[in-house]
């Protein structure tokens, strides 16, 4: 075989290595503020439009409390899901803009109010949230959850949240292997209700460990904030 074959074989070769590497994710990089299955660099970036999805940490309940009446009134939820779509995931340090489709309560139970059930406990209408770089907060800066009440007589519609005119409710971020998202104490707002939702313009407290966070859309690899 001629040398000139040999070079244009050699050449040939290489590049298909070099195609090989660039494209198998074994190499992928990762630089931007949320990426999967390992932090910077080693991750692989989320693209914008992935779905991200969590639910309750395992062993942990979720509560919040508002005042009604006078009295203190606790909703207490043993299951919950939430889900959001990226909608953009700029290089680190940054911040990563999230829209929220879904976060649901279920297996609810209330107390601190006789002849009152929880019959649901669901997002209302559009949802908001941002990822920081640092500290690493999940900060959900738009929000209404529809709390419906049972009376007896018929449902009440507490909805809790908050507003551009109001602080976010922040989430603080512990990286795998830990892989949670901890609302400790935080203040929602009465967005809107009646009298057994709360005096108009109060606010409870909300708390919520959200596990098993991960990139639906990459093979439910492992959410990083980096």
């Amino acid at each position: 075989m001629s040398q000139r074959r040999l070079a244009v074989l050699g050449v040939a070769a290489a590049s298909a290595t070099a195609l090989v590497l660039s494209t198998s994710p074994a190499f992928a990089s990762s630089g931007d503020v949320l990426s999967v299955t390992a932090a910077n660099p080693s991750g692989t970036n989320v693209a914008v439009g992935d779905t991200l999805t969590g639910s309750l940490a395992s062993g942990t309940t979720n509560s919040f409390s508002f005042t009604s009446g006078g009295k203190t009134v606790t909703i207490v939820c043993s299951a919950a899901s939430m889900s959001a779509t990226d909608s953009s995931n700029p290089a680190a340090p940054g911040t990563a803009n999230l829209s929220i489709g879904t976060l649901t309560f279920t297996s609810c139970t209330i107390s601190g109010i006789s002849g009152v059930t929880v019959s649901s406990v669901k997002l209302n209408g559009a949802a908001s949230a941002n990822v920081t770089s640092s500290p690493k907060d999940f900060n959900v800066t738009a929000l209404d959850e529809r709390v419906a009440l049972n009376n007896g007589l018929g449902v009440v519609n507490c909805d809790y949240g908050t507003n551009s005119t109001h602080a976010p409710i922040v989430g603080t971020i512990a990286n795998p292997p830990t892989g949670k998202i901890s609302f400790t104490n935080q203040t929602v707002w009465l967005l809107t209700g009646t009298s057994v939702c709360g005096a108009p313009g109060s606010t409870g407290l909300f708390n919520m460990t959200l596990g098993n966070v991960v990139d639906q859309t990459q093979s439910n690899g492992l959410l990083f904030a980096n």
